[in-house]
């Protein structure tokens, strides 16, 4: 154990992986979370484009819910993978949404 400015560290025996083709097993479905504020009545449909441009989406895997202040929507989709490129290039197109406040 390492004391730093009086927080403690614990030392990691093993190595963090932080590779994802050593964590998943392709093809595998993965979910996404996106942000954006609740009063963009297209925010949904522009998830569903952005990942639709890199992965064909079935029609029930998006949902949603707003925050508890109703300022905020959350949409989270499941989609079946086939590589760690594609989750890649989905979270780059998500990316590209304007009104995209974080993303998961």
């Amino acid at each position: 154990m390492v004391v730093v400015s009086g927080i403690r560290e614990f030392m990691v025996s093993k190595p963090v992986c932080t590779d994802l083709n050593e964590l998943l097993d392709f093809p595998c479905d993965y979910g996404f979370k996106a942000f954006g504020p609740t009063s963009d009545p297209v925010f949904a449909d522009a998830v569903h484009a952005a990942i639709n441009s890199v992965v064909p989406l079935a029609p029930d895997a998006m949902t949603s819910r707003s925050s508890a202040q109703g300022s905020y929507q959350c949409i989270t989709v499941l989609v079946r993978v086939a590589s760690v490129e594609q989750i890649h290039s989905i979270y780059a197109a998500l990316k590209q949404i304007a009104t995209l406040k974080y993303l998961l």
